[in-house]
């Protein structure tokens, strides 16, 4: 499924940003994708799906999307940022912030799955073995 249009737009997506920034300011409360989906009127899954296809396209894309998506991409990661910060800082348990991340960005603490390929050791007499 394609992103918004409006995510492709540079313009508008800085535009947004800064909306997005000065509610937080205004507000005393962190910057979040919730608020900047809300200030281009698309849904925060549209921006994750965006900075994907930014990142897997990479050099392919055209140039207005490039810079969207750089830009996506790096309000993306200062959202992150500030979560984590917020929920350390007032915080004694890194519940809330890993919660976020797992609920808006995909973030899991599971170590990734062994490979499949990798071949299987056995060791054989092990009971023969004296102690």
């Amino acid at each position: 499924m394609e992103p918004p249009e409006i995510l492709g737009d540079p313009e508008r997506v800085k535009q947004a940003v800064e909306e997005a920034r000065q509610f937080a300011r205004e507000q005393k409360v962190p910057l979040t994708m919730e608020r900047l989906a809300a200030c281009l009127g698309v849904d925060p899954e549209d921006i994750r799906r965006a900075v994907e296809r930014f990142k897997e396209r990479g050099g392919r894309a055209a140039r207005k999307q490039k810079a969207a998506g750089k830009l996506l991409e790096e309000v993306s990661a200062e959202c992150r940022a500030i979560l984590m910060e917020q929920g350390l800082a007032r915080s004694s348990s890194p519940v809330m912030p890993i919660f976020g991340l797992r609920a808006n960005f995909g973030y899991t603490d599971k170590p990734a799955p062994e490979d499949a390929s990798a071949p299987a050791v056995r060791f054989e007499g092990e009971d023969a073995i004296p102690e």
